[in-house]
């Protein structure tokens, strides 16, 4: 005769400690995830801030050289000429209603990042030299702006 290697309990099922064991490293778990996706949102806020901030020098550049005139020679048509090129490469322009991640509004050289999701932002003004520099930088934590490069940075 073969012998039996599982015994058959009648209320089959799992006890108690084995249950414990079960939610704990579910709990370990879930505090390991919280923690390591903690940072995105703002990591993904800095990086637009980033790009815009980009986005906003290359048409400049790209308007100063089309228009063969240095940036210290735009006038305020020029300027929101470059705000309207900027919104529309960021795709918050012509849909009725803003539904777009971010808002970019401004007046003369002074530019304004809005991210409603989160309520951060930042503010960029336009130099005589044609550069796009950093003025503030609301609502982050881990990012600051940096005087020499007048960008943003990781602290």
């Amino acid at each position: 005769m073969k012998a039996r290697l599982f015994r058959y309990q009648k209320n089959a099922g799992f006890t108690l400690i084995e249950l414990a064991v079960v939610i704990a490293l579910i709990a370990i778990l879930g505090a390991v995830g919280m923690t390591a996706f903690q940072g995105l949102d703002e990591h993904r806020d800095a990086e637009m801030v980033m790009s815009v901030q980009a986005t906003l020098q290359s048409i400049v550049t790209q308007g100063a050289t089309r228009m063969d005139v240095r940036p210290s020679d735009f006038d305020d048509r020029d300027y929101a000429a470059v705000l309207i090129a900027t919104q529309h490469a960021l795709g918050n322009v012509g849909t009725g209603t803003n539904n777009s991640a971010v808002r970019l509004s401004g007046s003369g050289r002074s530019f304004n990042l809005t991210i409603p999701s989160t309520n951060r932002g930042a503010v960029f003004t336009i130099n005589n030299n044609g550069v796009v520099e950093l003025e503030t930088a609301n609502n982050f934590t881990s990012y600051q702006k940096d005087s020499r490069s007048k960008s943003l940075v990781k602290k």
